[in-house]
């Protein structure tokens, strides 16, 4: 009788306990998630409740998120457009300045083996000592490695250097070499271009001693020398930033001493 008892007591409590574990189940997830964090539960256990909810994110969140996006995102974009700009700017100058210094070497060479050079202005006339020029007419032996037409030696090229408007930058010039076996070319841009962005017409200058070139004269008793300064600028001959200025005073080596 009293074993009967206490079976019977033991099926209460376990009907009572499996009740209370169906209703606890059927609560929603809100609901439970509500009541452990309304309870003294540790801070660890309390941020762990909160990661786990999956209720959405509010309307005003949303928004504020996506603001917050905008505005980084349009920071970046600046950042990424500023930097795109200025390496185009300093790639252009660099190339400005070999194209400048290549044109400058190749020029050198070639008058070192010249055997005559004039200075001339812009309608090809030759122009006073002391004054700058537009081109230079050169007189290359057939000999001479740079002259690009013939290796007889009897033979003499024809060479024009000159200066023409810039194709690529409104106010500068460009520089260019024209040659001929027949007769001295005229200043076009059909030659050969060495140098570009160039803000002067008149790089070429050809003193004497009596009439300087940039304060220097030609001293007495000794080879004539070619002022030649080429100076470069992307921006323009108004521009007084990134400019870069090539200057060499290149000895007539074929001259005769006076």
């Amino acid at each position: 009788m009293l074993a009967a008892t206490r079976r019977a007591v033991m099926q209460r409590r376990r009907g009572g306990r499996l009740r209370e574990r169906t209703v606890r189940a059927r609560r929603p997830a809100a609901f439970v998630q509500h009541v452990r964090l309304s309870r003294s539960a540790p801070p660890l256990r309390r941020a762990r409740a909160r990661a786990a909810e999956e209720r959405g994110i509010a309307i005003a969140e949303m928004i504020v998120t996506m603001a917050v996006m905008i505005v980084v995102g349009a920071a970046l974009t600046n950042v990424v457009v500023e930097a795109s700009t200025a390496e185009v700017r300093i790639n252009r100058s660099f190339q400005a300045q070999v194209q400048g210094r290549l044109g400058l070497d190749k020029l050198r060479r070639e008058l070192h083996c010249a055997g005559s050079v004039s200075v001339v202005s812009a309608n090809g006339a030759a122009v006073a000592a002391g004054t700058s020029g537009n081109g230079i007419n050169v007189i290359l032996g057939g000999y001479c490695p740079t002259n690009g037409l013939t290796s007889d030696t009897s033979l003499s090229v024809k060479v024009t250097w000159c200066t023409s408007a810039s194709t690529l930058k409104t106010g500068d010039y460009a520089l260019y070499r024209l040659a001929s076996l027949t007769s001295q070319p005229v200043c076009s841009t059909g030659g050969i271009k060495w140098a570009d962005y160039l803000t002067t017409a008149t790089p070429f200058c050809l003193p004497d001693t009596s009439h300087s070139c940039g304060g220097t004269f030609k001293s007495t008793n000794s080879l004539p020398t070619l002022q030649v300064n080429l100076p470069l600028n992307l921006n323009g001959p108004s521009s007084t930033s990134s400019s870069f200025r090539l200057v060499d005073d290149i000895a007539l080596r074929n001259s005769a001493r006076t």
